[in-house]
């Protein structure tokens, strides 16, 4: 994973949003929506704005549910197994 630009041009191509939103998202002059601060976490595995203080778990809860986030095995590492009934899922 890479580390998460400190400048507004390649924060700006790697989220494909403006260069001066990121450049605000920067200076704290605009909050990390939901959304951004998640793909920012899939691709860099750092935590910022409102999923600063969440785990791993709580993250791949609400990338789950957020529109325009791709479906990852890295968040979601056990979808396709019905964890229902373990014996037969061996079987």
């Amino acid at each position: 994973m890479e580390p998460l630009p400190d400048k507004p041009t390649p924060l700006a191509e790697m989220l494909d949003i403006s260069v001066p939103y990121a450049s605000a998202l920067l200076n704290g002059q605009r909050p990390w929506t939901r959304k951004l601060a998640i793909q920012a976490f899939l691709k860099t595995g750092m935590k910022v704005g409102p999923i600063a203080t969440a785990t791993d778990a709580e993250i791949a809860v609400l990338a789950r549910f957020e529109e325009g986030v791709p479906d990852t095995p890295f968040l979601h590492p056990t979808r396709g197994t019905d964890h229902r009934n373990p014996a037969e899922a061996q079987a």
